[in-house]
């Protein structure tokens, strides 16, 4: 996999190395820049599908870097500040590493961008509203903060998800429950394909449904396998987007 180190120390972008080396990972390095306004330029160049990011630069910041691409990478982010973590997962990052990285939560990293990889691909897009549009698509954990903590919920566990006010409830395949501060319209766009929407307060994982059950007035009714086995109604106005995804 080819790959770019953005990083504006020195000491920090041979750690990296060393740790790309020392582990067991097919990872070319095809370059690296200590300034965001050269790694755009070499990046969209290069096109790596992998970028190692620093949040911190000289000029920008990461976030900068990658809203002048014009293609989308896997993204893994470097930093020494832990208070970036929501932001860097929203921008759908991979991971999320503090220094100084140690050999096994980079190999854990490399897990994670597997597993990744393949359900998705590097793409190149014409405009970057394309590419906002197919970024939406590939959120890969929700960052739950509480008080100082940050939990990463994969996508993956999700089993269905509940508007609860001004926030959404996130339920996962073991009942487990957690509080976003999100709407279900802000989600839909960027939750993977499974994930439907068949209420305005609910979406689904379609992945854990094992049954359906038809209801008057052309709606249906859900059985869920999660550890609660919920049983959750549809609405009649989301009857064609059901069908189209459960092809009735």
């Amino acid at each position: 996999m080819k790959s770019y180190i953005v990083e504006d120390e020195k000491l920090a972008g041979s750690r990296l190395k060393d740790l790309i080396q020392d582990g067991i990972h097919d990872l070319n390095i095809v370059g690296e820049s200590q300034t965001g306004k050269q790694a755009i330029k070499e990046i969209n160049n290069l096109k790596p599908e992998l970028l190692f990011l620093d949040i911190q630069l000289l000029d920008m910041t990461g976030f900068d870097v990658l809203r002048n691409l014009v293609y989308q990478p896997y993204v893994i982010f470097t930093t020494a500040y832990h208070e970036y973590a929501i932001d860097a997962f929203e921008h759908f990052a991979v991971d999320y590493l503090l220094k100084p990285i140690e050999q096994e939560k980079f190999n854990n990293s490399m897990k994670k961008l597997l597993k990744l990889k393949d359900k998705t691909s590097v793409q190149t897009f014409e405009s970057m509203n394309d590419w906002i549009k197919q970024k939406a698509k590939k959120r890969t954990s929700f960052s739950i903060k509480k008080n100082d903590k940050i939990t990463l919920v994969d996508v993956d566990n999700v089993a269905w998800i509940k508007a609860e006010d001004k926030y959404v409830e996130i339920i996962e395949k073991s009942g487990k429950s957690h509080l976003l501060n999100k709407t279900l319209k802000q989600l839909v766009g960027e939750l993977p394909d499974s994930f439907v929407r068949i209420h305005r307060s609910y979406i689904i994982n379609k992945d854990y449904v094992y049954e359906i059950h038809k209801y008057f007035k052309g709606r249906y009714v859900f059985k869920i396998s999660d550890n609660e086995r919920s049983s959750i109604t549809s609405g009649e106005s989301y009857l064609s987007e059901i069908k189209e995804k459960f092809e009735l």
